[in-house]
C-alpha cells in the first residue's frame, strides 16, 4: 500500500511539472508571431502529505517588465514555495520543497519563465546584407541545499536555462542549453556558455529565453532548495566594427562594464596620499 502511494506522488508531481514546463515553452514560439517582444511566467507549488494541494499560478503574459509571480502550498508536514522575477535579458527564480515526516509524502516546488525579443540588425556605414557577428554570453548562477538519502527519502532537483534564436528562415539558428540534475547534492553552480550569432546588416532575430527549476522532496524527511537570484541573465554585442542592433523592447543586451575612476576621483585620491605620506614624514621626523 505505501508503494502504491508512493508511485502515485511521483506520477502526479512527473505529469504536473512536464505539463506547465512543455506548454509554456510551446506557447513561446506561438506567442513570436503575435507580438514582437514578450514576458511570460509560471509558478506551481505541490504538497500531498495525505491528500494533494497544488496552487498553481497559471501562465501569466505581460509586455514590460519585470513580470514576478510567487506562491506556496503547505499540506500535513509537507511545504513548498516557488518564486520569479522575468524581464527582458534576466530571469530570477527560486524554489523549494520540505517534508519533515517519515512516510509517502511528496512535495515540490517549480517555477518556468521566459523572454522573447525582437532583434533588427542596423547600420549607418556597412551595406545591406553585409555579414555581422554577434557575441554574448549566458550566464548561470545557482544555489542548492539539499537535505535527503538516496532511495525511498529522496531531495533533488532539475535546473535548465535555454536561448534559442529564430532568423524566421530556418528554426532556430542558435540553441544552447545549460542543464543541471541533481540529488542530495549542495553546492554553487556557476556555467558561462559563449553565443555565437552569425547575421547581416537589415536582418532580423528572434530571441527566446527560458528558466526552469524543479525542486523535489519526497518520502522525507527531507528539503531541497534552490535560490536563482541572479540568474539567467543574457548579453550580447556586435563583434562587427560599424554593426549594432535594436530591440523591439528597447532593452540594451550590452555586457555591463566595470566602473573607471574619473580623472578627478583620481587626483583627490592621488592629492590624499601624497598629504598622508607627507603627515607621515613629518611625525617620524
Amino acid at each position: 500500500m505505501k508503494n502504491s502511494r508512493w508511485l502515485q506522488h511521483v506520477m502526479f508531481i512527473c505529469l504536473t511539472v512536464l505539463g506547465f514546463t512543455i506548454g509554456l515553452t510551446q506557447a513561446a514560439w506561438a506567442l513570436s508571431s503575435e507580438f514582437p517582444n514578450s514576458l511570460r511566467g509560471q509558478v506551481v507549488s505541490l504538497a500531498t502529505d495525505t491528500a494533494g494541494v497544488i496552487n498553481d499560478s497559471g501562465v501569466q503574459t505581460a509586455v514590460s517588465g519585470p513580470l514576478t509571480l510567487s506562491n506556496s502550498a503547505v499540506q500535513g508536514g509537507s511545504s513548498a514555495f516557488s518564486t520569479e522575477t522575468v524581464n527582458y535579458g534576466v530571469i530570477m527564480a527560486s524554489a523549494g520543497s520540505s517534508y519533515s515526516g517519515n512516510s509517502t509524502g511528496a512535495e515540490s516546488g517549480n517555477t518556468s519563465g521566459q523572454w522573447f525579443d525582437t532583434f533588427s540588425i542596423v547600420s549607418s556605414t556597412l551595406t545591406a546584407g553585409t555579414p555581422v557577428t554577434l557575441s554574448g554570453m549566458l550566464t548561470l548562477d545557482i544555489v542548492e541545499t539539499a537535505v535527503g538519502q538516496l532511495g525511498f527519502n529522496n531531495a533533488g532537483s532539475g535546473t535548465l536555462a535555454e536561448l534559442q534564436v529564430n532568423n524566421g528562415i530556418s528554426n532556430p539558428i542558435f540553441n544552447i542549453s545549460q542543464n543541471i540534475l541533481t540529488s542530495t547534492l549542495n553546492g554553487t553552480f556557476n556555467l558561462f556558455t559563449p553565443v555565437t550569432i552569425n547575421t547581416f546588416v537589415g536582418g532580423t532575430l528572434f530571441v527566446n529565453g527560458i528558466l526552469n527549476l524543479n525542486a523535489l522532496c519526497q518520502n522525507g524527511p527531507c528539503s531541497t532548495t534552490l535560490d536563482a537570484s541572479h540568474t539567467s541573465i543574457f548579453t550580447l554585442a556586435s563583434a562587427t566594427a560599424g554593426a549594432d542592433y535594436t530591440t523591439a523592447s528597447g532593452t540594451s543586451y550590452l555586457p555591463q562594464a566595470s566602473a573607471v575612476p574619473e580623472p578627478a576621483t583620481l587626483l583627490l585620491l592621488g592629492s590624499g596620499l601624497i598629504g598622508l605620506a607627507a603627515w607621515r614624514w613629518k611625525r617620524a621626523a
